[in-house]
């Protein structure tokens, strides 16, 4: 069965919301590259997270791979804080692939404001639990 019979087989069984949002999931072909670095959404999240600590954040005109991307935003941060702004870069990606399930699975997407809230409040419980390399990105 060629695939465009199979997906409006498929097209029948799916409540008209979640047929839109697979349809836009299979049409844009979605990688990790861009769901965790490229997509609006996540690129929302990146430059909030690292301006509410006073970090630089850019994003190239075209689309990059996720390693390559944090390697350029890594090089403008201060040496001192590196080690601190990757074990943030690690809690953000986990929580942007959390997202992304909560909302293909359970289509229960998060806002901006609401995910940037959650990630500080885990990033704030990390540097409580001792994940040092955290303290630094505090400013106090």
């Amino acid at each position: 069965m060629d695939s465009k019979r199979a997906w409006s087989k498929l097209q029948i069984k799916i409540e008209p919301e979640v047929h839109a949002f697979f349809k836009a999931f299979v049409i844009e072909n979605e990688t990790g590259d861009h769901i965790l670095v490229n997509c609006s959404y996540a690129k929302q999240i990146w430059w909030g997270a690292l301006s509410w600590l006073g970090r630089s954040c850019t994003f190239p005109d075209h689309p990059s791979s996720l390693q390559d991307w944090w390697s350029h935003v890594r090089r403008l941060q201060p040496r001192e804080m590196r080690r601190g702004i990757d074990t943030l870069f690690m809690l953000i990606i986990w929580h942007l692939w959390k997202e992304r399930n909560a909302h293909l699975f359970h289509n229960s997407p998060s806002m901006v404001h609401q995910l940037l809230m959650s990630i500080r409040e885990k990033a704030e419980l990390w540097i409580q639990a001792g994940v040092h390399r955290l303290e630094c990105l505090r400013g106090e």
